[in-house]
Parts: structure tokens; sequence; C-alpha cells
């Protein structure tokens, strides 16, 4: 468990980096007046995810990110992959900001979303808690979509939904490292997942 809070730690901070430098450059541009450069980095879906409101913002965004990455399912989510998935998730997602249906988004909340969706749809164990728990919180999310808190929720349940997708549809796509022996194996999906839940009791025992 040690290792994985250290790695899940490290991870964050670089990510967290990353954030910060992007913040500060749409900050600059904010306050020296290059409006191009500021509407470039808030509404553009590539850079998007790694710009933050305020600390406040970038650290609730960290510390669900730092949560997240601890269980073994995410053990190859490094910072590269990281920024990878929260920028295709944000150009899958920025149809809804052009045409109105969203307010648009930044920070890296959509893809914190994803990777909590990854975990509760990877469990056997208690499957069941941790949907109803899950889906509890997904439903305050939606109660708020039409609220005027300049949060885009509706991000977040769509984060949710592409992770839920990613585990049920494509779980090879994300596995851990150990697992990736099994492609040429032909191990079914349903097994992928077992040994998931396995990687993640050796971890436990590492205590």
């Amino acid at each position: 468990m040690k290792k994985q809070l250290l790695l899940a730690a490290k991870t964050t901070g670089i990510v967290c980096l990353i954030c910060i430098a992007t913040t500060l450059l749409f900050l600059i541009s904010v306050a020296i007046n290059l409006g191009g450069l500021a509407y470039i980095l808030f509404y553009n879906p590539f850079v998007s995810a790694l710009v933050h409101a305020d600390f406040s913002h970038l650290a609730y965004n960290m510390l669900m990110l730092f949560l997240c990455l601890i269980p073994a399912i995410h053990d190859e989510f490094k910072p590269k992959k990281i920024v990878s998935v929260a920028t295709v998730l944000s150009l899958l997602f920025f149809p809804f900001i052009l045409f109105q249906i969203s307010l648009p988004v930044i920070g890296i909340s959509m893809f914190t979303y994803f990777l909590l969706s990854r975990i509760v749809f990877s469990r056997k164990k208690y499957f069941w808690v941790y949907l109803a728990l899950f889906l509890t919180l997904l439903i305050g999310e939606m109660t708020l979509i039409q609220s005027d808190d300049g949060t885009a929720h509706f991000a977040h349940i769509f984060g949710a939904l592409m992770g839920a997708i990613s585990t049920r549809y494509f779980p090879r796509l994300f596995r851990t490292s150990t697992l990736k022996q099994l492609t040429a194996q032909n191990v079914t999906e349903a097994e992928i997942m077992d040994l998931m839940e396995v990687q993640e009791l050796e971890v436990e025992k590492e205590e």
C-alpha cells in the first residue's frame, strides 16, 4: 500500500505542476490583456483540462486525482497518459460546449470522474455498495446541472459515463503493466477483471 501511495503522490505532484504552469499562463494572459491567448487556453479542448480557476479548484481536483490513482487498476496512469486521456475526454465533450448544451469546462475534474467510475465498475466485491454510492453522487451532480454555480456538472457525468464504458467494453486499453502479457494469450475480459482484483489484494498484503 505504501508503494501505491508514493506512486500516486508522485504522479499527482507532476500533474499538479503541469496544471499550475498552464493556469499561470492563462492568468498572465488575462492580466496583461492578451484576450486571444486567454480565449484559446480557456476554450481549447487540448489544454482546458489543465487550466484551473483558483487554488481551491486545483487543490480539490488534485486530491481527487490522488485518491483515484491509489488503486492498482490505475498503476499505468502516469502523467503523460493522464494528460492524453484528459485531452481526449475534453475533445469528446467539446461538441456539448460548442452547441451550448454545457458550460465551458476547465480543470481536470472530468478525468477524475472517469477514474472514479473505473474504480467502481471494476469491483466485484461489494460492487452494489460501490455502485449505489456512486449513483448517489451522480444524481447529486444531475440536480445541479441547471444551477448557476459556474460548475460544468454535466462534464462530471460525461466523465463517469466514459469511465464505465472504458471499463466494460475496453478493459485492455487501460490495464496495469502486469496484465499486458495477456493480449497474446487471448484472456477473456472477465478473467482480466479477476486478475486486477487479485493484484489489488496482493498490494494490500504488502502493507
